[in-house]
């Protein structure tokens, strides 16, 4: 006899009769949960893909701004500026000053011994005490939020974020004209720099703005040659000159460069090569027509070559093409060739060097950017500035503009 029966028979029949319907009871509950159990789960419905909402400014508009466009020497919107959205709109804030003192979680509902949730602005929450008015109770949606027409608001925000102050927000508008903090090093001669004088001069051009001119002509090959501006070497610094070819050929802007330096390999037609004369060093690769080295980063006179193709972000250490390494891309380069003006115009050149990252602009677009990391490497020197030409060609360039940092 199991243990089961043997307490059914022992037990008195009152008894008897409660552990049968505990039983059956117990029974009916296995079985309803074991065809629960069985019984299929819902079917889980996916989670619609969110789709984020543009941003709005503060008049609710979508703030699309407007398309890219190279920036000049103006003041002009020419750029995608997008329009402030620190502001309130008006509806928000005639909302919040008449929700004041009425929101949710008043001081005097919270404090309430029973009242945990506030009914009032002006501490009406049950079981709580009569809050001052002053205090006031008003929930967070009711707050009005911080406007930019409020001074001392303003104040310590900027001084939160930036002790200096400033207008904080979006940057200026690009102004190439501007140029606050830079000092020229072209004065319309050519004092101060140094090179093969055969091939380099100072001219006009047609609007009477003096210009660096070099000419390489077939009659007088220049092959490389360099103009080096001697009173100045810098590493870390703002560089930006506006130039043209007004026929086929190359060169480009030296900068972190040395002289003196023995010349690796035959540069080109011309006859003596004075090492004197000769960068060794980065460069931005400038060169006529629709070339595609027009913005990369190159190094003349070391093994490392062409370093970052144009529109290329490049990080590297050593001059081993094995420890280069591509990093991202910036834009297509048939994008980054738009952006420059036809041969024979001008175009607006500038470089960002800090530390072992160098950046290149072409009319206000990125062409390529390097990031050397190797202390020893000739890309992290102090060095002088200076351009170059090669092949047959008229260099020109103006508004040569340098912002030393170190």
């Amino acid at each position: 006899m199991n243990r089961r029966n043997f307490l059914m028979a022992s037990a008195p029949a009152a008894l008897r009769t409660t552990l049968s319907l505990i039983a059956v009871w117990a029974t009916l509950l296995c079985t309803a949960g074991s065809v629960a159990a069985q019984a299929p789960s819902p079917a889980s419905q996916a989670i619609p893909p969110s789709t984020p909402e543009a941003p709005r400014d503060a008049d609710g508009n979508l703030m699309t701004g407007k398309p890219f466009v190279a920036c000049g020497p103006t003041t002009g919107a020419q750029i995608g500026i997008l329009p402030n959205s620190v502001r309130n709109t008006s509806a928000q804030n005639a909302g919040a000053s008449a929700n004041a003192g009425r929101g949710r979680g008043g001081a005097a509902g919270v404090a309430g011994a029973a009242g945990a949730t506030g009914s009032g602005g002006v501490g009406r929450g049950r079981g709580g005490v009569q809050a001052d008015p002053a205090v006031g109770a008003r929930g967070a949606a009711a707050n009005p939020r911080p406007t930019t027409t409020d001074p001392a608001i303003l104040a310590g925000m900027r001084a939160a974020v930036d002790p200096r102050g400033g207008n904080g927000g979006l940057p200026n508008a690009c102004n190439w004209a501007d140029n606050t903090g830079f000092t020229p090093i072209f004065d319309g001669t050519l004092r101060g720099w140094e090179g093969d004088m055969r091939f380099w001069r100072a001219e006009r051009d047609e609007k009477g703005d003096p210009m660096i001119v070099g000419i390489s002509t077939p009659e007088a090959p220049s092959g490389n040659a360099y103009l080096t501006y001697r009173p100045l070497q810098a590493r870390d610094f703002d560089f930006k000159a506006d130039m043209r070819f007004i026929n086929r050929g190359g060169g480009g802007i030296q900068y972190r460069s040395k002289t003196g330096i023995q010349w690796r390999a035959y540069a080109g037609p011309a006859g003596i090569y004075n090492n004197d004369w000769m960068l060794t060093g980065p460069q931005f690769d400038y060169w006529s027509g629709d070339s595609a080295h027009t913005g990369q980063a190159y190094s003349e006179n070391t093994p490392m070559g062409i370093e970052a193709s144009r529109n290329q972000i490049v990080r590297q250490f050593g001059n081993l093409r094995a420890r280069k390494n591509l990093v991202g891309t910036i834009a297509t380069t048939d994008a980054i060739a738009a952006a420059l003006n036809p041969e024979g115009t001008w175009n607006h050149f500038e470089i960002i060097a800090r530390g072992p990252v160098v950046m290149h602009f072409i009319n206000g677009q990125l062409t390529a950017v390097l990031v050397d990391d190797d202390p020893a490497s000739s890309n992290n020197w102090s060095g002088f500035f200076g351009f170059e030409i090669e092949n047959t060609t008229r260099f020109e360039a103006k508004n040569v503009y340098v912002r030393k940092l170190n």
